[in-house]
């Protein structure tokens, strides 16, 4: 009988052990249900964090086709005569947002290196690749009031293209302050930047030092700005530069070097106000180059803008008429499109632009003008131009 009772005890004893081993395994496996959640939750979680990086990036665009006409009646054996081309611009850019107020910004374009003023592309060369380069690159902090901006990056001030072209990207450091106090806002913005790096020392180097003040004040009426701006560069006089106009649309230059310093006072007005309901900006701007032994130091400017091409039916249109003498301002970085760009130009620029659809304009420009001094070279410019923004 004992015999028999321990027979039937271990194999019960064993089938214990067993069970013993097994359920708290059982326990804690989990179910193909449990493990496919957790699978989903591990993917939403990356997701998000992509996501979250992806709302801190802004990204911004342009492509343009252009028709470009040239008419000129030439004196002048170096420049270009009769002209018809097609021109594509295209750009492409974004800013990264580190922090509330810290970004990394950035912009490619076509238009080959070494062209400050321009980034076209010209349809030619049987249809070969492009060149594409670094437009732009720069760090910007906005701690409160106060703006600080380095690298390469657009010009930061109220501007006029009798001065910098639209194009140019400045290299170097910008300071801004601003203070409001009821309708009126002042600020107070500094600059410091590389012209030319001369390979000897920073004392040798050609740069520029730019302070601007500026006063907006809202009245009744609409909005008035009104901004003095001083450009001193340093080290211009008897240095090259890398880029310039073509002769006879370029400062003064002797021997390769330039034969003046350049410090530039200007002083720039808009009033912004509606008319017949519609946005309009009147524009007045002077410039003197008021450096030693200059002669033809004198650029201004008056126009009219009127109208905002934003949506379908949406229009615009401009009138400016500007004198700039041959030393008034630095030729190697105002408008390139005024008298085929650079210096000693006086003339018209007319344009219009009419809404397509948002963010695609159709605009032409016209430009009729001339030498403001010596031989005669009247240049007529046209541009048809297709612009659509992303």
């Amino acid at each position: 009988m004992e015999k028999t009772k321990n027979k039937l005890l271990k194999p019960l004893a064993c089938l214990t052990l067993a069970a013993a081993c097994l359920i708290p395994a059982t326990s804690s496996a989990l179910t193909s249900e449990e493990l496919r959640v957790m699978a989903m939750e591990e993917r939403i979680g990356a997701n998000s964090e992509k996501l979250s990086i992806l709302d801190r990036f802004s990204f911004n665009g342009d492509f343009r086709m252009r028709m470009e006409n040239i008419n000129a009646d030439l004196q002048n054996a170096n420049t270009t005569g009769d002209r018809t081309r097609l021109r594509i611009r295209f750009r492409i850019g974004g800013d990264f947002h580190l922090a509330e107020n810290l970004d990394v910004g950035f912009r490619l374009a076509g238009g080959g290196i070494n062209n400050p003023t321009s980034t076209n592309i010209t349809l030619d060369n049987t249809a070969g690749t492009k060149d594409f380069d670094l437009d732009r690159a720069f760090a910007k902090w906005t701690p409160g009031q106060f703006e600080l901006i380095a690298g390469k990056f657009g010009v930061p001030y109220l501007k006029s293209e009798m001065i910098f072209d639209s194009d140019l990207s400045l290299e170097g450091f910008s300071e801004k302050y601003t203070h409001k106090a009821g309708d009126t806002t002042m600020s107070m913005a500094l600059g410091q930047y590389v012209v030319e790096e001369t390979g000897d020392s920073l004392d040798s180097d050609v740069f520029m030092i730019a302070y601007q003040g500026q006063l907006e004040h809202k009245v009744s009426a609409g909005k008035l700005v009104l901004a003095l701006s001083y450009y001193d560069f340093a080290n211009l006089q008897g240095s090259a530069v890398t880029n310039n106009a073509g002769a006879g649309r370029r400062n003064t230059i002797a021997g390769g070097v330039y034969s003046f310093d350049f410090n530039i006072f200007e002083v720039a007005a808009q009033f912004k106000t509606d008319v017949m309901g519609k946005p309009t900006t009147f524009i007045y701007g002077n410039a003197t180059n008021t450096a030693d032994g200059v002669n033809n130091d004198q650029a201004w400017e008056a126009g009219v803008k009127i109208g905002k091409a934003r949506d379908f039916g949406d229009w615009e249109a401009k009138a400016l008429y500007r004198v700039t003498e041959a030393d008034a301002v630095f030729s190697a970085w105002n408008d390139s499109d005024f008298h085929g760009g650079g210096v000693n130009s006086e003339g018209v620029e007319l344009g219009v632009k009419v809404g397509l659809y948002k963010g695609v304009v159709l605009s032409v420009s016209q430009f009729f003008t001339d030498e403001e001094s010596g031989a005669a070279e009247k240049h007529e410019l046209t541009h048809v131009d297709l612009v659509l923004k992303f």
